[in-house]
Formats: C-alpha cells, sequence, structure tokens
C-alpha cells in the first residue's frame, strides 16, 4: 500500500471507529508498518487540517472529530454510471 493510499485508509479507520480512540499500535499492525510511520502519517493529517485527536494513557489513542468530516458520497445508480460526456472517442 502506498502512502497515499494508507493517509486515507487511516481516515477511514478512524472515522468507522469515531469516537473511540485506535492506538497507533494497533494501527501500525493494521497497515503492516511501524509505529513511528503510523506517528508521521498522523502528523501530516494534522497538518492538511484533518481534525484527528489524540488521547493519552493506556486507553488512549487517536481519534477523528466525526461531527467535523463528510459523510459518505450516496450517488444514484444513474449518477454514478453517468459519463457526462467525457467518453473517449478512442482517437489519439
Amino acid at each position: 500500500m502506498n502512502r497515499t493510499d494508507r493517509l486515507y485508509a487511516i481516515v477511514e479507520e478512524l472515522r468507522a471507529r469515531a469516537p473511540r480512540p485506535v492506538s497507533r499500535q494497533w494501527l501500525a499492525e493494521r497497515f503492516d508498518v511501524s509505529a513511528r510511520t503510523i506517528e508521521r502519517d498522523i502528523a501530516s493529517l494534522q497538518q492538511a487540517a484533518v481534525p484527528i485527536w489524540s488521547q493519552p494513557g493506556p486507553d488512549g489513542g487517536y481519534g477523528i472529530d466525526a461531527a467535523h468530516t463528510l459523510p459518505p458520497l450516496n450517488l444514484t445508480t444513474l449518477e454514478a454510471t453517468a459519463d457526462g460526456g467525457f467518453r473517449s472517442s478512442g482517437r489519439d
């Protein structure tokens, strides 16, 4: 998994578990990276204004403020399959 995919997946994991915190060790095992990599990834997400908070202590970890995240995008079948007239003509 590349870093961009992992950053997106971390946000989705935190969102799915909100408001409960998730430990950095659990995230590291989940994404098969070191705990230090998770710390760097969380710092990058926070710098990008993702509303991630941390809770210290044995039951602590990282969480995301679900009130400040967007809900999943729900499209109808027609909307999801519409190509908007941008279909390639096959010519270069």
